[in-house]
């Protein structure tokens, strides 16, 4: 699946300040996620290995090191979990960092884009 993704990122004193914010949003919790992110040395973008209990997915993205907003140009796989595709990767590529990733899901149900009537 191919996507486009707008990122930026923060940082702040008291993130529950922020999350507060959020949960006036009555966002739906869809679950947490333990999971090991595996980016591989490649010649042009990112390529990573998610591997968690909810989410497997091999993820290609182009996108500036810039600071601010970003583009990222994105092709999404999901998988079934398989200790062959790392071994594979690895083996290939070589790996460029592994961090352990604690997420959590929410949909924000109550959010437009736009005004759109499907009427």
């Amino acid at each position: 699946m191919k996507i486009r993704n707008y990122e930026f990122k923060a940082r702040v004193d008291d993130p529950r300040e922020y999350e507060n914010s959020l949960l006036t949003l009555d966002p739906e919790f869809r679950g947490t996620d333990l999971q090991t992110d595996t980016y591989f040395n490649v010649k042009q973008g990112r390529l990573k290995l998610r591997e968690g209990n909810n989410e497997n997915a091999l993820i290609s993205y182009h996108r500036e090191d810039t600071a601010g907003s970003k583009l990222s140009e994105v092709v999404f796989y999901r998988h079934a979990p398989d200790a062959a595709l790392k071994e594979i990767l690895v083996k290939q590529f070589g790996i460029t960092k592994e961090q352990l990733v604690d997420r959590s899901y929410c949909d924000l149900l109550s959010i437009s884009q736009g005004e759109s009537n499907p009427a």
